[in-house]
């Protein structure tokens, strides 16, 4: 499950900002996975006020079902000055369900202080008025609301850099929304010594040269077969910082293809208070303070 965290967080979470930085020439693959690292240990500035966003997701089936699904997207960002780099930031993050069967179920997850550590989750049910932690591997495997994510893709994250390693495979352009974009494409093996548990041997990356992000990957298994895609299909702008609009992952075991958007960005009247992140306060959330 650990790469697959990585590649949810990264898209849907945590790079909700997507800072850039100076484009650096004659890096190896390494090097780049490196750099990669340091533009998403700095994304996500929610800011003190936090973030509110609404997301959707559309899900077709191998079969033709389609699901739709409606969320209200809450972030905030806490930093501790009096910690090191590595654990002075703990991310937030509420998703409140918007309609269907699990209106008002609420998904929390609050990032480790040890990035070695995973991010905690917890899931409201309000058929149930119970608030339960997803503790065990086979919880935060299940299917968030039917996509191609699990619970524990939209909670975690895992560092590339420390599980792979990456060759530049060749160079050149793609499109997003009629947009050309430089990219090196990077070929990605799995470190002999990884202490993780990563679900792709092998992966695919095309990285923006401009912004150090991931605009598409593809992930292999063992025979080499691909099993999952994905790439971002619309790119935007909030308070002068890129953001991702809209991305689709394929899950090619399952036959499963789920398209995300994000839109209307916003900073909440007066802030977000980091009291609504309490697991033990979920069932007294009210979306429609925000406008929900």
């Amino acid at each position: 499950m650990g790469n697959k965290r990585w590649i949810a967080s990264a898209l849907v979470v945590i790079a909700l900002f997507l800072g850039g930085i100076a484009l650096a020439e004659g890096l190896t693959g390494d090097e780049i996975l490196a750099q990669m690292k340091e533009v998403f240990s700095g994304s996500g500035n929610f800011g003190e006020e936090g973030i509110l966003l609404r997301m959707s997701a559309h899900t077709e089936e191998a079969n033709g079902v389609i699901t739709e699904s409606q969320f209200g997207v809450f972030g905030k960002m806490v930093i501790d000055s009096g910690k090191s780099e590595e654990s002075d930031e703990i991310v937030y993050i509420l998703l409140y369900f918007l309609g269907g069967d699990e209106e008002g179920s609420i998904l929390l997850t609050v990032s480790p202080e040890d990035p070695s550590e995973k991010a905690r989750i917890w899931l409201y049910l309000p058929a149930l008025e119970m608030t339960k932690e997803l503790i065990s591997e086979e919880e935060q495997e299940m299917n968030f609301a039917g996509t191609t994510m699990s619970y524990g893709d939209i909670a975690g994250s895992i560092d590339l850099a420390n599980n792979y390693t990456a060759k530049i495979a060749s160079e050149g352009t793609i499109d997003i929304a009629e947009t050309e974009h430089a990219v090196w494409v990077l070929d990605l093996t799995k470190r002999a010594d990884t202490k993780d548990d990563v679900d792709y041997p092998t992966m695919t990356l095309w990285v923006d040269k401009e912004e150090y992000i991931t605009l598409r990957m593809r992930g292999f298994n063992e025979q080499g077969d691909l099993e999952m895609e994905m790439e971002i299909l619309a790119l935007g702008e909030f308070e002068g910082e890129l953001t991702v609009e809209k991305f689709v992952k394929r899950d090619y075991l399952e036959g499963k293809t789920t398209t995300t958007t994000l839109q209307d960005w916003r900073r909440p009247d007066g802030g977000l208070p980091l009291s609504i992140f309490d697991p033990e306060t979920l069932a007294e959330f009210d979306p429609t303070s925000y406008g929900l």
